[in-house]
């Protein structure tokens, strides 16, 4: 199987199972063999991610999901991909040690939201994700990035950590009035900048047409890299 597909995984858990599910769920299939070849290195031991952009951590999560990325090409994979957003602040040291494409979640979902011709775009992501700037990195002023206020990335924040990492649903009002706050701070896109995020949202059957969701649009790339065809 030269075809399938390499998932650098456990950041977090809950999110990379989710885009297993996002995959499958946005595949046209009439039989098992239509699907995505998937080899998922679940990896929850991989350092976290935020703890070390913003210095509280000296441990570099970057060595393990090379050593992940290593594997997964040595397993005969055609590309990889990152169910997570902030792991993107490390891309190109993971990219640079492999030899087979890495596909990138920030910059597919920032393509995609610019295509849809956006003005001002809010971003809900971890503070490392802000922080890093890998989000403006990628825009380059095409469009103008709208960072919440502190107590509503505290809020985002409690989601991310208290909730979903800790194997909790959310409260869907809490969730709510954060895409509140950034559609009253005059957002036209809302990029679901985490993958637990994404989780949030399908455990809380959010649907929301200003919602541009970070792993479903990774889940539909990672379905037209592998040559199978997306659901209408």
């Amino acid at each position: 199987m030269n075809n399938k597909v390499g998932v650098i995984g456990g950041m977090g858990p809950m999110a990379t199972a989710k885009f297993m599910e996002f995959v499958i769920n946005n595949t046209y299939a009439e039989k098992d063999q239509d699907n995505v070849n998937m080899l998922v290195a679940q990896y929850p031991i991989i350092p976290d991610r935020t703890d070390f952009i913003l210095g509280k951590s000296s441990i570099d999560p970057a060595e393990y999901m090379i050593d992940a990325a290593k594997e997964l090409e040595k397993a005969g994979c055609k590309f990889l991909v990152m169910p997570c957003n902030t792991a993107t602040y490390f891309y190109d040291k993971i990219a640079s040690e492999i030899s087979i494409p890495l596909i990138n979640i920030v910059s597919e979902t920032v393509n995609y939201c610019l295509h849809k011709d956006v003005k001002k775009i809010g971003l809900m992501a971890t503070t490392g994700t802000i922080k890093s700037q890998i989000y403006d990195h990628y825009i380059n002023k095409r469009a103008e990035l709208f960072i919440p206020e502190e107590y509503i990335q505290e809020q985002i924040m409690d989601i991310i950590y208290k909730d979903v990492k800790q194997n909790n649903v959310p409260d869907k009002t809490k969730f709510l009035d954060v895409i509140d706050y950034f559609k009253e701070s005059g957002c036209d896109a809302i990029i679901i900048g985490c993958t637990e995020l994404s989780v949030a949202c399908n455990q809380l059957n959010i649907n929301d047409s200003m919602l541009i969701d970070s792993l479903t649009i990774l889940a539909k790339e990672t379905i037209l890299k592998s040559e199978k065809r997306i659901k209408n």
